[in-house]
Formats: structure tokens, sequence, C-alpha cells
């Protein structure tokens, strides 16, 4: 008999590295169990499910935050580059932070393929609650302070790509 060989695949790498980076075993999901669940909730929940996501998710950010500066990653531009590999690594699009100027403590992130707005029908506000709230909690956490971020386009809006301004 011989011995089967797994396959090691990128998403195999990728659950290796969470497991690693959260200590913890990591899990994943497809994108349409995602957009059930935003539906689910935003049937029960109507606007109140936008707030429970991105609550949700700017907690989740804090701590995701916490454990890369556990894992030595201290300067906010190490700090900011992981998160945008990870953030592509998890598929949530290619995230590019743009103009940081810690002076006039300002940021934009440049989204291009946020798995949010691309599994979502056109709308006429911004959708991107997971992201916001995750970029929310992660940046406060680095720069120790709150630090709001708000969607100022969106592909769901016909915008040819997601941006978010955070006020460091």
């Amino acid at each position: 008999m011989s011995k089967s060989r797994e396959i090691e695949s990128p998403q195999t790498r990728m659950i290796q590295l969470y497991a690693t980076l959260y200590r913890q075993r990591t899990i994943s999901f497809p994108i349409s169990s995602i957009r059930t669940l935003k539906s689910q909730l935003g049937g029960l929940l109507q606007s109140g499910a936008d707030y429970i996501l991105f609550n949700a998710f700017k907690a989740v950010g804090r701590d995701d935050a916490k454990s890369l500066k556990d894992l030595g990653v201290n300067d906010e531009e190490a700090l900011l580059n992981a998160l945008s590999h990870i953030y592509e690594a998890m598929g949530w699009g290619n995230f590019k932070f743009q103009e940081v100027d810690l002076k006039k403590t300002t940021c934009s992130i440049v989204v291009r393929n946020s798995f949010e707005a691309l599994n979502h029908s056109r709308t006429l506000k911004p959708v991107c609650y997971i992201i916001r709230g995750h970029l929310t909690g992660a940046l406060s956490y680095i720069f120790k302070r709150e630090v709001p971020v708000s969607e100022v386009k969106c592909f769901a809006k016909g915008d040819s790509e997601c941006v978010f301004e955070a006020k460091l």
C-alpha cells in the first residue's frame, strides 16, 4: 500500500499561517456563506445587522493587530504592511495603505476586489462593514487611540474600487 501524500496548496499554507499567527485553530468559509450570513442578519435586524458586523469585526481587528504585535511586528509601517498581506491572503481583496501622514493624522486605504462589495448587488451606499470594522479596530490598536474609518467609495455603488479614509 502506498502512503497518501497531502497536496500542499496555497490555501493549506494560508491556514497554517493563520494557525501560527493566531495560535489557534483557523477556519474559513466560502463567500456564499458570508453572503448568506449577511442576508440572514439583515432579514432579522435590518440596518442593525450592519452595526453588529461593524462592531464585531472592530473587536476582531483589535485582536488581530495585537496578535501581530505579540509576534514582534512593532512599528506602524510594518504593521500596516503585514495587515495588507493578511487581508489579501484571506481573500478580502487587494489592500493598499496610501497617503499615511502621521502629522496630519490621516490615511487612505484603497481596496480592489473587496469581497463584500463584489458579493453585493448595486446599491446607493457603501457596504463593506466587515472590512471597515476590522480596519477601525486594527488601526485603533496600532495607533493607541480610537481611529474612525469611513468608506468614501465603494465598488457596490459603481465606484472603480473601495476607498476608506482613516483619521489617525
